[in-house]
């Protein structure tokens, strides 16, 4: 039965199993005799109470089991049960303060009983942040149980290493980063989840419906009452976002979007309450801050037999499309795992698999998030050494598909308390997450309900340092004369940078945080591209390219320097379209005298004058494009063929030597 669902038949249930109360207690039998009520009725009805906080408690509905608990416990203060129900609810519920304070009422009235108190003594003083009383319980409760459960002693070593961080990280908090609460006109008095940003459009976050108790669990298996809204990027306030109420017995728990923001994942749970409630990841579409057809992953994917939530849109090392998300299906390290499926070409996700024993732990990884910026997977973890519950990592996948050892983001991101949700901004300057930290805005407890933090990174300046070498197929040597150039490409631009040269040696300055690449330029070679994963630079630092090698090259009239494919059906040329003019646009900083044909080739067209009128309208932008690079239009002409040459594989643009 769910009681919190059917309060009136647990009520009487209640009744009927009433037990007589046979500890002794602080309240007599004369005391329990009010205006003619009669002892035997008044101990059903307390006795009612103590199994109303018995059943509310089995099912997970803690703040109904303290509630009970608390009116039983003032009859009968000697009952050691219901002390646990409400230490261990009030532990469930993040109310730290009052779980230590129930749990040292429960040792002083049974401390023969449950040595288990003692951990949660612990783990309740690493909430509040006294790390050092932590590792004090920890280290009580590992010598009086050593020959326990070893998972239990390994979640304890845990703890206490977690503690220890906590400690280490406060006397070497970053002061360089500024975390804040965004504010109470979008953090309401309950509680918020999944904020991300969408680039033009606003902060996206889902938020708790008002007037419902949130009742969240320690490894966040019961659920929230969600509705969705999105801050207006201009007016800084929330509106609603219509489409994910599909259900009114469904609750929104988890929500991403594609690149375009044409489509997305979202996930659902089960409004119920019992300790592991019923979630599935759903399919829509997105237009105009409105999703529709919202349709349920088939069960292929969404098991009957286990929860998925939290989807996370991303790719994998490959550069292949992937939806991460949490799951707790069989065949994962703990409780709840990342998991993570390649998209199919129709966007459906296919084979599932474990993201593996380096991020997830014998315990619970939650609310993934990719950064394809940095090409790193945040995630939220109890299981791994934690400053509070749930703290935010990140991993990185090697070429070898595994994954680097999570690194804890620390103080001042995580706390001692809930950390999670983290989203990196598009513009690279900050991020977002969701904490139950003391500066809140719930007026129910310090530490009930999650709120939007935000994070802003400095600004610093980083270094990049590399040498050439001429690559001779068989061997390499080092350039005599270095006189390339250097071009710093962003998304919609290349800008000729300044370089420290000695020899064949460079050195650059950059400045921005914005997504960049190197492109080297020098006559008689082809152009070199060169990534910057300048994520791996958190401070003022040089992040060093070693070794970059370049081919000769030469080309005369009529030779194709490069064929890219181009979407004729576009109204105008995209500006994203630079990361694939690089290399175009280096041959024509570095040589002056190169003039070039930009040649269309299309099959869009009933007919071949239209097929060719469609090109040429297609390179005659790309030119335009060009132009506005400071390229002289003497330099470039614009043709357009309607029949397939050389490359028939798809619509393209050519750039030829004239």
């Amino acid at each position: 039965m769910n009681c919190f669902r059917n309060h009136i038949q647990c009520f009487v249930l209640g009744l009927f199993v009433a037990l007589c109360c046979t500890s002794t207690g602080k309240v007599s039998a004369q005391d329990l005799i009010n205006d003619g009520v009669t002892v035997q009725d008044e101990l059903i009805r307390i006795n009612k109470r103590k199994q109303l906080a018995k059943d509310f408690f089995e099912i997970g509905n803690y703040p109904q089991a303290v509630n009970y608990g608390k009116q039983y416990f003032e009859f009968n203060s000697k009952h050691w049960k219901t002390a646990w129900i409400i230490a261990e609810s009030s532990y469930h519920l993040r109310d730290y303060e009052a779980a230590t304070q129930w749990f040292e009422k429960y040792i002083e009235i049974a401390p023969e009983v449950d040595p288990k108190s003692t951990f949660f003594l612990g783990v309740s003083q690493k909430s509040l942040g006294n790390y050092n009383e932590a590792i004090r319980f920890l280290e009580a409760f590992k010598e009086l149980n050593e020959a326990s459960d070893e998972r239990l002693m390994k979640q304890v070593e845990v703890e206490m290493e977690g503690c220890r961080l906590g400690i280490a990280q406060r006397k070497t908090e970053r002061e360089d980063l500024f975390v804040g609460n965004v504010g109470k006109s979008i953090n309401g008095s309950f509680a918020e989840a999944n904020p991300v940003v969408l680039e033009g459009t606003g902060l996206f976050f889902i938020s708790q419906k008002g007037g419902l108790e949130q009742n969240v669990t320690h490894n966040l298996t019961t659920v929230y009452g969600f509705t969705s809204h999105m801050v207006n990027i201009d007016t800084n306030e929330p509106t609603s976002v219509s489409g994910f109420d599909i259900d009114s017995n469904l609750i929104l728990t988890g929500v991403t979007f594609s690149e375009n923001l044409e489509t997305g994942f979202c996930s659902y749970c089960s409004e119920l309450l019992p300790i592991s409630p019923a979630c599935r990841i759903y399919k829509f579409k997105f237009d105009s801050g409105t999703a529709s057809e919202v349709v349920a992953l088939d069960s292929s994917f969404n098991l009957v037999t286990a929860t998925q939530k939290h989807p996370a849109l991303g790719v994998d090392v490959n550069g292949n499309k992937v939806l991460y998300f949490s799951s707790n299906r069989e065949g994962g390290q703990g409780n709840e795992d990342i998991w993570f499926a390649l998209l199919n070409e129709d966007g459906t996700p296919g084979v599932v698999k474990n993201a593996g024993p380096m991020v997830n732990s014998p315990w619970s990884e939650v609310s993934p998030f990719y950064d394809r910026w940095a090409g790193k997977l945040w995630f939220s973890s109890n299981g791994h050494p934690s400053i509070g519950g749930f703290d935010i990592f990140s991993s990185k996948q090697e070429e070898s598909l595994e994954w680097s050892e999570p690194v804890n983001v620390g103080i001042p991101i995580n706390s001692s308390l809930d950390d999670l949700f983290f989203s990196k901004q598009p513009s690279k300057q900050g991020a977002h997450f969701v904490s139950n930290r003391p500066s809140g805005y719930s007026p129910k407890r310090n530490t009930c309900c999650d709120d939007i933090y935000e994070v802003k990174y400095p600004s610093f300046t980083r270094h990049v340092a590399g040498e050439i070498w001429e690559d001779l197929g068989f061997t390499e040597r080092r350039m005599k004369n270095y006189e390339a150039d250097l071009f710093l490409v962003s998304k919609d631009s290349l800008v000729n940078i300044t370089s420290h040269r000695k020899k064949n040696h460079f050195v650059n300055l950059v400045e921005s945080r914005e997504d960049h690449y190197l492109m080297l330029s020098k006559k008689g070679f082809k152009s070199k591209r060169v990534e910057l994963p300048l994520y791996r630079l958190e401070q003022e630092d040089t992040l060093r390219l070693g070794e970059i090698k370049m081919k000769r090259e030469s080309f005369g009239k009529g030779t194709v320097l490069a064929s890219i494919p181009y979407d004729f059906e576009s109204p105008s040329c995209d500006p994203s379209i630079m990361n694939r003019l690089d290399t175009i646009m280096s041959y024509l900083y570095t040589f002056k005298d190169l003039n070039l044909v930009v040649s269309g080739y299309s099959d869009l067209g009933e007919t071949e004058e239209k097929k060719q009128q469609t090109a040429k309208k297609g390179a005659e932008d790309v030119v335009a494009f060009l132009l506005k690079q400071n390229v002289s239009d003497e330099r470039l002409s614009a043709t357009g063929n309607g029949v397939r040459q050389k490359q028939p594989a798809s619509d393209r643009i050519d750039f030829v030597v004239q």
